[in-house]
């Protein structure tokens, strides 16, 4: 008897199936300080059609292998947007101190109801130009 297992299991969120365009945004900065606002530009043509439906979250940038992370944890941001469902103009509220998201490497996400874009990293709290000089690793 082969104590292997092949069986294979994909799961594909609804709105990988949807044919809807996933919203797409830009950040003017990448360099974040805590109880700031940041400004977003998000155009798509968003399937829920609403501005009230547009969500931002922020996810730390952590990895491990043979176990889980105790330190992944999503943090939803406060958003407000201006504009059409086309184009909208959004002000995030970046969280108010290290207690609430301790300094480094983000992930953002803005949503679309529960329809995400792919993240775009940002870097909260801390100096730019940190001692181990790694902090500008995304302009390599």
């Amino acid at each position: 008897i082969n104590p292997q297992e092949y069986r294979v299991e994909v799961f594909n969120p609804p709105y990988a199936l949807s044919g809807a365009t996933p919203p797409s945004f830009t950040l003017r900065s990448k360099y974040w300080a805590y109880s700031d606002t940041k400004k977003v530009i998000a155009t798509a043509n968003f399937p829920s059609d609403s501005l009230a439906a547009i969500r931002a979250s922020m996810m730390t940038a952590v990895s491990s292998t043979h176990g889980n992370s105790m330190g992944q944890r999503t943090l939803f941001l406060d958003i407000s947007c201006t504009g059409s469902a086309g184009t909208a103009t959004c002000t995030i509220t970046t969280p108010t101190s290290a207690y609430v998201a301790l300094p480094g490497w983000y992930m953002v996400f803005v949503l679309d109801g529960n329809t995400p874009r792919p993240a775009i990293y940002v870097r909260i709290g801390g100096s730019i130009a940190d001692a181990a000089g790694v902090s500008n690793w995304l302009q390599i």
